[in-house]
């Protein structure tokens, strides 16, 4: 019985090939063998990097998110920038209010003028009269002709308690715009800009940021604290003044949310707006 070559049983199962066709499986192999090396090195390196920019997107890079975060900046500003817009076009308005409040004004101190009858025994009777009024200018002076208004002393009660938030920055409109709103929305404003508050008369910004109001209504930021804090005390000042009075948040919330979404906190200084709108009269 013949011996078995140790070399035979090293070839199957090729030991039937011909050296030619050997040749042939031996160079395919080789060829797999380095197509699937390089393959895991193109594969490894696809994984790092595609691993890599992932990480880098989760974190919030990249020039496509600083487009936005500018772009939702720039939404901001230009809300906040409606202001200026709209106090260039209510410039007129503005000046035949005042003109109307100036001809109000002087048009009830014209007729008293016939005073000095009141050398008259009749002046005796009438003196209790202006002591009479003096409550009226010590409480509300709406009593002639149904409009709010706060008192010297009230102003001042105003300014001490809103001094705490100087150079907050605070829009005062009237919305519905009427004389009787218009008055106060300027009796708020030179009162917060004494309490150091950075407040601006905007009745077109009251207007979309409000909406036509009952009472004042003091609108805030969602989730400042600043902001939330200085309409709950103006709200509070104001009611406990006998001015009915409300703060309510939701204030450019959808900017808000955009700005939380790429990494901008709500109580970030730059979100303490609030917008104060004077509506209609309420009782």
């Amino acid at each position: 019985m013949p011996a078995t070559n140790p070399l035979v049983k090293g070839m199957w199962p090729f030991q039937e090939l011909s050296l030619s066709a050997a040749t042939a499986w031996a160079n395919a192999a080789t060829v797999v063998l380095a197509a699937c090396v390089l393959g895991s090195l193109l594969a490894a390196f696809v994984l790092v990097r595609a691993n890599n920019v992932k990480q880098y997107r989760l974190e919030g890079g990249g020039p496509q998110s600083s487009e936005r975060i500018s772009t939702l900046e720039t939404e901001l500003g230009k809300a906040q920038a409606a202001i200026a817009e709209a106090n260039q076009r209510a410039q007129q308005a503005q000046a035949e209010l005042e003109k109307t409040k100036a001809a109000r004004v002087t048009a009830p101190e014209q007729p008293p003028q016939p005073q000095p009858k009141e050398q008259a025994p009749a002046a005796t009777a009438q003196s209790p009269v202006p002591n009479a009024r003096a409550p009226a200018a010590t409480g509300q002076s709406p009593a002639p002709n149904g409009g709010r208004a706060l008192t010297d002393q009230q102003v001042q009660s105003l300014i001490q308690r809103m001094s705490a938030f100087g150079r907050h920055h605070v829009t005062v409109g009237a919305s519905p715009v009427t004389s009787e709103s218009g008055r106060f929305a300027d009796q708020l404003v030179l009162a917060l800009k004494s309490a150091g508050v950075s407040a601006e008369r905007n009745d077109a910004s009251a207007g979309i940021q409000v909406g036509s109001a009952r009472g004042v209504v003091a609108r805030f930021v969602t989730g400042n604290d600043k902001s939330e804090q200085f309409a709950r005390s103006l709200a509070e000042e104001l009611t406990a003044d006998g001015i009915v009075a409300s703060a309510a948040g939701g204030l450019i919330n959808e900017i808000m949310k955009e700005l939380v979404k790429q990494g901008r906190p709500l109580n970030d200084p730059a979100n303490e707006w609030v917008v104060i709108a004077v509506g209609e009269r309420a009782t």
